[in-house]
């Protein structure tokens, strides 16, 4: 699978990792070393895991269903204060219209359903591409 060009001009590098919980330890482990290596403030850092981690998260329990690769490709870079990170699964897709709003009075006991919410909230760019198959983000560091 490859990336979109217009989510990364260069890209950093690329991770493809099984569909299974034990990946969400190495995303938070390639996350903590873009910061080191960077040297981007820790007041960053909470954002940019918990929106990863819902991707991740995502691409596990709904991206990999049977009949498809059991694993996810996981696409990052930094540049100029930027971090960029795109998370692409082989599922079915979806339509981001179609996901019940979280913040709805009817919505707001449900155990799951807010990821798309938070992803939206804490990064500085959310978008879906390969119908919805991929999620992009975008978080300014400076």
């Amino acid at each position: 699978m490859n990336t979109s060009p217009n989510v990364f001009s260069a890209p950093s590098g690329h991770l493809t990792l099984p569909a299974q919980s034990e990946s969400l330890r190495t995303v938070e482990q390639l996350v903590q070393h873009l910061f080191d290596a960077h040297a981007i403030s820790l007041d960053y850092l909470g954002n940019v895991l918990i929106a990863l981690s819902e991707a991740t998260n995502n691409a596990i329990q709904h991206g990999c269903p049977g009949g498809c690769l059991p694993e996810f490709e996981l696409f990052y870079a930094y540049s100029d204060h930027t971090l960029r990170f795109a998370v692409k699964d082989c599922g079915p897709g979806f339509c981001e219209e179609n996901v019940p709003d979280p913040t709805l009075p009817e919505n707001l006991e449900r155990e799951c359903g807010r990821g798309i919410f938070l992803m939206r909230r804490l990064s500085d760019e959310l978008s879906y591409s390969d119908e919805g198959r991929q999620v992009d983000l975008i978080f300014r560091v400076s």
